[in-house]
C-alpha cells in the first residue's frame, strides 16, 4: 500500500470497539434479564441459563477475542470488565466472577464493574453477596438502572420484601420509552403488587 492509501485509510480505534461492545454487553444483559426474569422465584437462584447466554460457538470466539486484547493489555480494568461480562454469558460464572473482582480491585468506583460482579454473585447461587453488589453500584452511581432491576428482583424473591422492590422497578419503569421493557416490568411491578394484596 502507497503512503496516500496509508493516509487516507480510516483508522478504527479500539477504545471506541471495546465501549461499544461493552454498551451493547451491559444493555443486552438488563433487557434480556428482565424479559427472563422471575423463574425461580423464592430460591434467589437466576434462570437456568444466563440472560443473554449465547451458543457455545459464539461464546467461546468471544471469549477468545477479549482475551487476547487483555493478554496485550492485561492491568486494563475496562478490558478485565468486559472480560467478566463476556464469561458471564458464557456461563462460566465463576471465572466471571474473578474477572470482575479484579477489574474492581482495578477500579473500584465502576458501577458497571460492581454489578457484573452482583450478577455473577447471583448466577453462583449468592443472593445476600448480589445484594450487597448492586448496593455498591447504586451508592456509585444513584440512577444506575440494571443495578435497581436486579436488587428489586432480589429483594421480592429472596427477601419477600415486594414494597422495595417495586419503588425500585417503578423508578426504572417510569424512564423507559413504550416498549417492551416497559411493558414487562409494568407486569412485574403488578405481580408483586398483587402479592402484598393491592
Amino acid at each position: 500500500m502507497d503512503r496516500y492509501a496509508q493516509a487516507t485509510t480510516p483508522r478504527v480505534d479500539t477504545k471506541v470497539i471495546v465501549i461499544g461492545v461493552w454498551f451493547l454487553i451491559v444493555f443486552g444483559l438488563m433487557g434480556a434479564f428482565i424479559l427472563t426474569t422471575n423463574q425461580n422465584t423464592g430460591t434467589g437462584a437466576p434462570p437456568q441459563a444466563a440472560p443473554n447466554q449465547q451458543s457455545g460457538t459464539d461464546a467461546a470466539a468471544k471469549v477468545k477475542t477479549v482475551q487476547d486484547q487483555l493478554a496485550k493489555d492485561p492491568n486494563n480494568p475496562q478490558l478485565m470488565m468486559e472480560f467478566g461480562y463476556v464469561l458471564l454469558d458464557a456461563g462460566k460464572y465463576q471465572d466471571a466472577a474473578a474477572n470482575l473482582q479484579r477489574a474492581i480491585t482495578l477500579s473500584p468506583n465502576n458501577a458497571e464493574t460492581q454489578v457484573g460482579l452482583g450478577i455473577a454473585y447471583q448466577y453462583l447461587n449468592r443472593p445476600t453477596d448480589a445484594l450487597a453488589q448492586f448496593d455498591k453500584a447504586l451508592a456509585i452511581d444513584p440512577n444506575h438502572e440494571l443495578a435497581k432491576v436486579r436488587k428489586g428482583f432480589l429483594l421480592a424473591d429472596v427477601k419477600g420484601d415486594y414494597e422495595s422492590a417495586i419503588k425500585l422497578l417503578r423508578e426504572v419503569e417510569a424512564k423507559q420509552p413504550i416498549g417492551t421493557l416497559k411493558l414487562k416490568l409494568q407486569n412485574q411491578i403488578a405481580v408483586y403488587e398483587k402479592k402484598l394484596g393491592k
